[in-house]
């Protein structure tokens, strides 16, 4: 199963002073670290990909956490079987709309490096929690671009970015 490490921001990262469930600005780093070597669970509601082969994922809900706190994950055998250390992120808010809406579920994998030109998980190393933007390296400077152009991109110092992975599939789970 893939786990649903939480919300990750598609908006404006103010909007991450207002979340609970994260602690301190590492707790994303050590959710993606506490799920690189976990079992598999149980399924249930269904959704599609945007992977080319139309793959069927199927969301796991749990009425009670489990001991990293987590109540969601994702049924996508497929997905395991390329990327075993697959994770995903819940979108919240509309930077990167209409291509990933407020919903949506991003799958990323800690071996996959963001891309030049390509969306792209990341935390910024003062964020508490992460973002999904376009991502572009220049020299020294990252932009994180939003596809929303009412949304102002993010220009930072290659320094001051924790991490960032490319995005493999975006999930939108059938109502």
């Amino acid at each position: 199963m893939i786990p649903i490490l939480g919300a990750i921001a598609a908006g404006p990262m103010a909007a991450w002073s207002d979340l609970t469930w994260l602690s301190s600005p590492t707790e994303a780093d050590e959710r993606v670290a506490a799920y690189l070597s976990r079992g598999r669970r149980q399924s249930s509601q269904t959704g599609t990909t945007d992977a080319e082969d139309g793959a069927s994922v199927a969301l796991v809900q749990y009425s009670a956490p489990d001991a990293e706190g987590l109540v969601e994950f994702l049924d996508a055998p497929g997905v395991l079987g390329a990327y075993p250390d697959a994770v995903a992120w819940r979108v919240v808010g509309d930077s990167m709309a209409p291509r990933y809406v407020e919903g949506d579920v991003l799958i990323i994998s800690p071996s996959c490096p963001a891309e030049p030109g390509a969306p792209c998980v990341a935390r910024l190393k003062d964020s508490v929690g992460p973002t999904v933007k376009l991502y572009t390296p220049t020299g020294r400077r990252i932009h994180l671009q939003p596809v929303n152009t009412a949304e102002r991109p993010l220009t930072l110092k290659a320094s001051d970015l924790a991490w960032a992975f490319r995005v493999l599939w975006r999930v939108r789970l059938d109502q």
